[in-house]
Parts: structure tokens; sequence; C-alpha cells
């Protein structure tokens, strides 16, 4: 049995130098308290952060998720601040086939009265016996991450109901065994007007003398032929939504728009579409595919992923001809940041993969 520890601060790491000083977030805490004890299984430690959660910005989540991510262990306690500590487990949510522990303390490690040693061993405990997710775990309870607040003026952490029906996914790359999902999927009309995903592929010209079932055949021709032209989202065995994401390059429309120009010479991959069943929208899926498709670029040796989301500009709903780009609080939410306004109604957003 193997255990990864990642700390990432907080206030179980807090040091005091005396009583009228202010603190400062020493080396992980958990180093010593498991120090010497015959304990049953094998671990390690590794410092990601030393920082008040309360100073944790999207950047620092996202370099616990990638360490999270990028770990061969499937047990994974992490030692946290208390005051965000639900953030950071709902931006883990997605993550696959692993068990994941977030716990910490009220009263920093070092003090006779703190809390730290019971949160820890009950995490250990968890996390060898839940199955695979994220989990909080205080007050000697184990929550899910959707399912949890921190009372304040308590001082406990609480149960609470889940705030929406966020559809539970897995994703795959869009290979030929998996075509015929596609079809399912995308239905008679191709999503959206025989698009088939080939808008920003082909010329406007090719587009609208092969709309329909010239588009369907086009785009089938390139995932016969092994390249992947983005990912499918299924809930079980059921296709409920894709997102169209590669290298810059293999858009040829997206390089000719004079809207949507490159910005510079880095090199880029590009998220340009999105379609959910319409039984699954309003549940997290579109959130969830952002994710997904950054963690597949990622995977695929991409340093930064753009997007090109639409500025609702004041509108309360767009029309799915105006939105299937993704809206930008959507991408802001998941760690994109705004580096260009090519026009009013457009932006352009990039996130930054961690080397």
């Amino acid at each position: 049995m193997f255990i990864k520890i990642l700390a990432a601060g907080g206030t179980i790491d807090k040091v005091y130098f005396d009583a009228k000083s202010d603190y400062q977030v020493g080396p992980p805490n958990i180093m010593t308290i498991l120090e010497g004890l015959n304990l049953g299984f094998e671990y390690d430690i590794e410092s990601v952060l030393r920082k008040d959660s309360l100073d944790l910005t999207s950047k620092d989540r996202e370099r616990i998720f990638r360490a999270v991510q990028r770990q061969a262990a499937d047990k994974i306690v992490i030692t946290h601040g208390t005051d965000t500590m639900v953030e950071t487990a709902n931006r883990l949510a997605g993550i696959q086939n692993k068990v994941v522990v977030i716990t910490g303390a009220l009263e920093p490690a070092l003090f006779k009265t703190s809390d730290a040693v019971f949160n820890i061993g009950c995490a250990v405990t968890a996390v060898q016996t839940m199955p695979p997710g994220i989990y909080i775990v205080m007050n000697g309870r184990v929550f899910r991450h959707d399912r949890v607040k921190k009372n304040v003026s308590k001082g406990i952490f609480e149960g609470v109901a889940p705030k929406n029906s966020s559809a539970k996914l897995t994703f795959y790359p869009l290979t030929i065994d998996r075509w015929d999902d596609f079809e399912m999927l995308f239905g008679k009309n191709g999503a959206l007007g025989g698009c088939w995903c080939m808008w920003w592929r082909i010329t406007r010209a090719e587009f609208e003398k092969q709309k329909g079932e010239g588009n369907r055949k086009a785009m089938q021709a390139i995932v016969a032929s092994g390249e992947v032209p983005g990912i499918l989202a299924y809930e079980n065995d059921t296709p409920v939504g894709w997102c169209s994401v590669a290298q810059r390059d293999a858009f040829a429309s997206l390089n000719r728009s004079p809207v949507l120009k490159k910005i510079d010479d880095q090199q880029v991959w590009s998220i340009v579409c999105f379609f959910v069943s319409r039984n699954y929208r309003g549940k997290g899926v579109t959130r969830q595919l952002i994710r997904a498709a950054v963690t597949y670029a990622a995977q695929n040796g991409a340093r930064i992923v753009e997007a090109y989301p639409t500025n609702p500009r004041g509108r309360k709903q767009l029309g799915a001809e105006s939105s299937f780009m993704g809206l930008p609080k959507l991408f802001k939410t998941e760690g994109f940041e705004i580096c260009a306004r090519p026009s009013r109604a457009k932006r352009v957003m990039r996130y930054m993969i961690p080397s």
C-alpha cells in the first residue's frame, strides 16, 4: 500500500515565532506527525505550495491539479488550509481513477490543542477505503467534494445538498471505433445546420457546397485517417458532449479569419467548438469538457491552449450559432485568461500549462 501526500500549506503548517509575531507557513508538519510511527503503508511527501489558503489563486489551484494528475499513485492525501479547501476540491473534480482526500487543521499542528493529528489519521483511513473520487475529511467525517461547506461561525465542516445535478462524465478522443457514437450525438442535423464540426477546417465556399452529408463524410475521413479532431464526453456508455480541440494548424479557416488570426508565433492548441446533447444542457458538461480538453492537449505535448469565446455583451442568452465556441466566464472559471479582444464580440483566451 502506497499513499502520496501533497502539502499545500494552510493553518496545519503555520509557524508562530512568539505570541506577538505574525505567522509563516512552514514545511509540511505531516512529515513530523508520521515520522517514527509503525505504519502499515508506504508514503512519500511532496510540498506543492506554502500558502495560506485565502491567498491561493486560480493558478495555484491549477498547480495542485497538475500535481495530482501527474501522480502514478492512485491514493493521494492533500494537506490544505481550511478556508478555501472546498474550492480546491471542486477544481479537482473530474480527475479519474484516483482517491483524493483533502484535510487540514483549524489550529497549527505545532499547537497541543490542534486537530491536525486526528484529521490526518482520518484522512489516511479514508484514502484507503473510499472509492475513486474527491473527498474532504474534517471533524471526523468524510464528505464528497460537492456536498460540503465550512461553517465558519461553528468552526466545523458540514454536509450540504448538491447545488446541481452535474453529470458524472468520462472522456475519450474521437477515434474511428467511436464514430458511431459521434454520429449518434450529432444527429441528422450534424449538430447544427449540417456542420459536423467542419466550419473551421475548410473554406466557407467548401462548407456551403458540402453542407450536411458532404461535411459528415469529410469529418469521417479525418477520423479514419487517424487524426483526432476532438474529444467525446460520456455518461456511462451514452455520448452526451463534444469538444473540438487540436493544434491550431488543423483549423485552416481559423487561421484565415481576420478577427481570430494568430496573435503571436507561439505554438498553441485551439478549442473551437462545443456541442452538448439537449438533455444534458445546464448540467456543467461544457465546463467538464474544457477541463478534459486541456488535459488531453497537455497529454499530447501542448503548452498553451487557446479559446475564442463569444462576449455576450449584456445579453442573457446567446443562440447556438453564437455560443458554440463557449463563453468567457466558463473559460475564466477553468483558469483561462484573456490575452486579446480582437472585436466587440470575440475574446482570445489562453490557458498556460505548467511545464
